[in-house]
């Protein structure tokens, strides 16, 4: 009977486990069927008039879609009349392409499957005989609530150093690439402008995509630049637009200015990989001696026993 209880417990979380993944990452119809879809609509030249076969699957996701939508713009809404600017969250989301309002629905929704999980795992624990306090469900539920509530912001905030990181290490490369532009006659805008033409890495793109802006908005590209440090809370970019900005009428201190900003992002991402070496050297060495102690242990234990037992 208890295997039997336990089954289906297991089973109804299983479930709710599927239905929130469901209504967090709903399903997209494929590129073919909606390729199909518009040519089906072109060739009997009705448009949007063509009245659409229902779609059970896409309305619920639709309607998911807009309660996630919904809950997100009521939790963005109370931060802005609390005032909750969350900088640092905002500059982890906007680094990662997130939005603000996804986030924090995303956050009640996970921290609402934790209140409910928190009397699953009590029903669990009552199956086998391990708790019967009554009030075990309401602490569970409490502690899995918080729990759930905020391991979106542990994931953020882990996502964004690496994106970080590997921003940076793309900012020396497009300093360089723009001291040497310079070198070759070419001016400010059109070295910026074929720095970030070379890859379309993100962090290329989303340089690039800045100073498009810039001069759509008419304003100047170090303007931009440092803009979009502030964004993203990297101290680096906006070193690099003050220098730019100091330096834009002398073609010559610029480039040294680049060069020396170039010299100094690789040195220190190379002091910052041989530290993460030197921390995993230690990992693994403390490893090796616990491993070294464990089998001393299985060698020393049989002849202790047999001291032991004398």
């Amino acid at each position: 009977m208890n295997l039997a209880w336990t089954l289906l417990a297991g089973a109804g979380m299983g479930f709710g486990l599927f239905l929130l993944v469901r209504a967090l990452f709903p399903s997209r119809p494929s590129a073919a069927s909606i390729v199909l879809r518009i040519d089906a609509q072109a060739r009997l030249g009705l448009g949007s008039a063509l009245p659409e076969q229902p779609d059970p699957a896409s309305d619920r996701a639709a309607k998911a879609a807009r309660l996630r939508e919904l809950i997100g713009l009521r939790a963005a809404d109370l931060c802005a009349r609390q005032g909750w600017e969350l900088p640092a969250l905002r500059a982890d989301l906007s680094i990662l392409e997130r939005s603000f309002e996804s986030f924090l629905a995303t956050k009640i929704m996970v921290g609402l499957f934790g209140l409910l999980f928190g009397p699953v795992v009590f029903a669990l624990l009552w199956i086998v005989n391990f708790t019967t306090n009554p009030l075990m469900p309401l602490w569970l539920a409490l502690v899995f609530g918080l729990l759930f509530f905020f391991l979106p912001d542990i994931e953020v905030r882990g996502d964004a150093k690496e994106r970080r990181a590997e921003f940076l290490h793309t900012l020396s490369s497009f300093t360089s690439l723009v001291a040497n532009n310079l070198a070759g006659g070419r001016g400010l805008p059109e070295a910026l402008k074929t720095a970030t033409e070379i890859t379309d890495t993100w962090p290329m793109l989303r340089l690039r995509q800045t100073l498009a802006g810039a001069r759509m908005t008419n304003r100047t590209h170090w303007q931009a630049l440092e803009h979009l440090g502030k964004e993203i809370a990297v101290p680096e970019l906006q070193d690099l637009a003050t220098r730019i900005a100091l330096a834009a009428d002398d073609g010559a201190r610029i480039r040294q200015s680049l060069m020396a900003t170039a010299r100094t992002l690789a040195e220190r991402e190379l002091a910052e990989t041989e530290g993460k070496a030197g921390a995993q050297s230690q990992t693994m060495l403390v490893a090796q001696i616990v491993l070294c102690l464990g089998f001393l242990v299985f060698l020393i234990y049989p002849a202790l026993m047999r001291v032991m037992a004398l």
